[in-house]
């Protein structure tokens, strides 16, 4: 006599619910990045989710920047007081590796930059790029509480630049000042 099994609909529903777990694409979830240094120093690992340059347990703002550039999720990044200059030069980078903080690199992303005070939290691009360009269309980015100063472009938005016609920027108690662009479209 051959025995037949049949699955219980409890066992059934158990492999169904299983099953559209692990066939559900994996998504970011959203991370704060407290940075913990003024220095401008790279990621060590970017995309692995920790900030930290290659000293160990320091985070500063590019690779706060580098690591939510490869997050979907809404991230934030919290700085405390002091002055942030960009000191890694080289215009024309999209990546956030030198030049200025690019922003949504991989992904459209959304991310918030907090400071503790625009008189006690300032990046300043150290006339050497703009400070802060958005990179891929549809990413929304808040700034909130720094001065941002000192950028300089050879071409349009002198302290920031946003591409995409649904990319959104948006500044809060944010003073932006000392910003060249050469052909006349600052800011």
């Amino acid at each position: 006599m051959k025995r037949q099994r049949f699955f219980s609909s409890r066992g059934a529903l158990f492999f169904l619910s299983l099953m559209f777990v692990l066939t559900m694409p994996l998504t970011g979830h959203a991370a704060t990045f407290t940075v913990n240094s003024t220095a401008d120093a790279v990621d060590a690992i970017i995309g692995d989710g920790i900030c930290q340059t290659a000293t160990a347990g320091q985070c500063t703002l590019r690779a706060a920047i580098q690591e939510a550039n490869f997050s979907a999720a809404a991230d934030e990044i919290v700085l405390p007081a002091g002055t942030f200059t960009l000191t890694l030069v080289g215009a024309g980078d999209d990546t956030a590796a030198t030049g200025d903080l690019d922003i949504g690199v991989n992904v459209a992303s959304t991310l918030t930059i907090i400071g503790q005070c625009e008189t006690l939290t300032i990046i300043d691009g150290n006339n050497a790029d703009r400070v802060f360009e958005t990179i891929v269309n549809g990413t929304v980015a808040t700034i909130r509480l720094v001065t941002i100063r000192n950028g300089n472009s050879a071409a349009a938005g002198g302290c920031i630049l946003v591409s995409g016609a649904t990319t959104t920027v948006t500044l809060n108690d944010v003073v932006v000042t000392v910003c060249t662009a050469v052909n006349g479209v600052g800011g």
